[in-house]
């Protein structure tokens, strides 16, 4: 997930360097690994701030403290419904999640 028009995270490419938000425990957070790997040939993964909760880590998305949260494709979809005018999915970045068209 990302703020709503940020042009600069088009692909898992743009995400090098950036700082990534996530539930600390959470299974994504364990698979944070997988996402680091996409990044190859000299890419690589920025900070990843850790957070208690989702919501959290929504919150400093939205003001702009990181740059996307790392989430499920279920939660994030549900989270962009609800804040349309501040959030949006990114590109599925997980070798085991699909999305429709991607």
């Amino acid at each position: 997930m990302k703020r709503k028009g940020r042009r600069r995270i088009q692909s898992i490419k743009d995400l090098s360097g950036l700082t990534a938000g996530t539930q600390q425990g959470s299974s994504i957070h364990q698979a944070v690994p997988e996402v680091d790997a996409l990044l190859r040939d000299g890419w690589k993964l920025g900070k990843v701030s850790l957070y208690a909760s989702y919501p959290e880590a929504y919150q400093d998305l939205a003001n702009g403290r990181i740059d996307y949260v790392l989430n499920s494709v279920v939660q994030s979809q549900m989270s962009s419904r609800k804040r349309p005018n501040d959030f949006e999915l990114g590109q599925p970045w997980s070798r085991l999640v699909t999305m429709p068209g991607q």
